[in-house]
């Protein structure tokens, strides 16, 4: 076997995470120095190493039945691509992290995009979180930046989505291998992603999803990215952990403020509170990455459903209380409220007091 081929082999002790193949990789001369070892020598390396036993059985099973045919069958019917750590279409953004993947398996185009964002949270977002992560990705994507997330439920999903409803490019680093699906009801948006975006993963693509790789993926998130949005967050999270690897390689947080007492927000709020920037309008970070924009064209470049164009028609430049708006539209009191907080989430309002809104532009 190759060099290349090495690795695909390689790529079945995954679960094993990167360190642990950068560790055997690199004490045995490459990928191809550990499939021309035997046995013996092998167990010799892993006693150097330190490896607990179950990582030996594992890297020793590898070795006996590397099952090349099978994983490049595999890449051919999934239509994923084979991308190394030598090869120009490697993201150099990768090469800065503690242990950088040996190689990444892509289902769709791995573009070399100029800014990246990095949108993440809490996996039981509120509706509040739900709309700032749709909204927010939107207007990100349609003005070109790549949104990249982990696909999990949640703040996640929600990025993506509204990447892809701006239009635009995004990126799904996954905590599994792309044959399989984590949760399994994000199926149809893994393959939307794919169709116009990529999907990233270090893991073989048989690799079924464990919360245990989520860390792992969350690093390369968080190096693919040029800065970070945190959308919700509790106190401690996953979301923390990815923040925790972005400080360290000196990428740039932006918090969304939530209501104080919401243990969803207690994330966000506490990395304020340490200096990270806390965001309410998107024109902030594109001001940040480069974007001349004007505020009137974040906020009209919106779709609007008849029951949102209704309500929004009876807001004014003058203070005008919830009653007043939801009466004559015929409109549920319910639903009404779902709408007019999706508004003021798209910039169109402004709710100055409680239960009270203004037009915004």
């Amino acid at each position: 076997m190759d060099h290349r081929e090495s690795l695909i082999a390689l790529s079945k002790a995954s679960f094993l995470g990167m360190d642990v193949l950068r560790k055997i990789v690199d004490i045995t001369d490459g990928p191809e120095g550990f499939f021309r070892a035997d046995v013996t020598r092998l167990e010799k390396y892993f006693e150097i190493l330190g490896f607990s036993e179950n990582v030996r059985k594992s890297l020793i099973a590898v070795h006996s039945d590397p099952g090349i045919e099978e994983t490049l069958k595999v890449i051919e019917d999934e239509r994923l691509k084979f991308i190394t750590d030598e090869d120009d279409d490697y993201p150099e953004r990768l090469k800065c992290i503690f242990a950088p993947p040996l190689y990444l398996y892509v289902k769709g185009e791995l573009k070399d995009y100029e800014n990246g964002l990095g949108v993440i949270g809490s996996r039981n977002c509120t509706m509040y979180g739900k709309e700032v992560a749709l909204s927010f990705s939107k207007i990100f994507a349609s003005h070109g930046i790549c949104i990249i997330s982990g696909m999990a439920k949640g703040v996640d999903g929600f990025a993506h989505e509204g990447a892809l409803s701006g239009g635009g490019y995004t990126m799904a680093v996954l905590g599994f291998g792309a044959c399989d699906c984590y949760p399994a009801e994000h199926r149809t948006l893994k393959e939307r992603i794919a169709g116009t975006g990529c999907l990233v993963s270090e893991y073989h693509p048989k690799t079924a999803g464990n919360p245990r790789f989520f860390p792992a993926r969350n690093r390369i998130i968080a190096a693919l990215s040029d800065a970070l949005l945190v959308v919700e967050a509790a106190k401690k999270s996953g979301t923390i952990i990815t923040v925790d690897f972005a400080l360290s390689i000196g990428k740039t947080i932006y918090a969304v403020p939530g209501r104080i007492g919401d243990p969803l927000s207690e994330g966000c709020m506490e990395l304020i509170k340490h200096g990270c920037r806390p965001l309410t309008d998107p024109g902030d970070i594109l001001q940040d990455f480069g974007y001349t924009i004007k505020n009137s064209k974040l906020k009209n470049k919106v779709d609007l459903d008849e029951n949102q164009r209704l309500l929004l028609g009876n807001i004014e430049q003058q203070v005008k209380n919830t009653e007043d708006i939801i009466r004559g539209t015929g409109i549920a009191v319910s639903e009404a409220l779902k709408i007019l907080f999706s508004l003021e989430m798209k910039g169109l309002i402004k709710q100055p007091v409680t239960g009270a809104y203004i037009r915004a532009v």
